[in-house]
């Protein structure tokens, strides 16, 4: 999984104690992805949230037809899919690699069980993540 240099790029660990990082790594998983491949689509079901190890990838909404509107780029430390994760609302743009990608996915199942077992891991996960949105 992720080494220790790159937690400390992870906004979203920027609290956490090394171990205390582990609890949260050990509940994720990773996803590689080929360049031009779609991490969701738009109305997907938001169950996840996903943390950029290497590569690139392109948040877009279809505007009309097979016309894309740019949203945003993410890069290695950052984090897509976090609004959905939070709010349980369906994906409201699509996420497709622009290069090949590692991700580590953090499930809304997988998180549930980190809050009930290490509450205070899962406090200081939310403070971090409110500080990206």
């Amino acid at each position: 999984m992720a080494d220790e240099g790159k937690l400390n790029r992870w906004r979203l660990f920027a609290e956490l104690t090394s171990d205390d990082a582990d609890v949260l790594l050990d509940a994720c998983e990773e996803r590689n992805l080929v360049g031009g491949e779609e991490l969701f689509r738009e109305n997907d079901p938001g169950d996840s949230l996903f943390i950029v190890q290497s590569g690139r990838v392109d948040i877009f909404k279809n505007i009309r037809g097979d016309v894309d509107r740019s949203l945003a780029s993410f890069g290695p430390g950052d984090v897509s899919g976090e609004m959905s994760f939070i709010d349980g609302a369906r994906r409201s743009a699509t996420a497709r690699t622009t290069e090949a990608s590692e991700f580590v996915v953090l499930s809304r199942q997988s998180f549930a069980r980190v809050q009930r077992e290490r509450p205070d891991i899962a406090a200081a996960f939310f403070r971090n993540m409110a500080g990206i949105v």
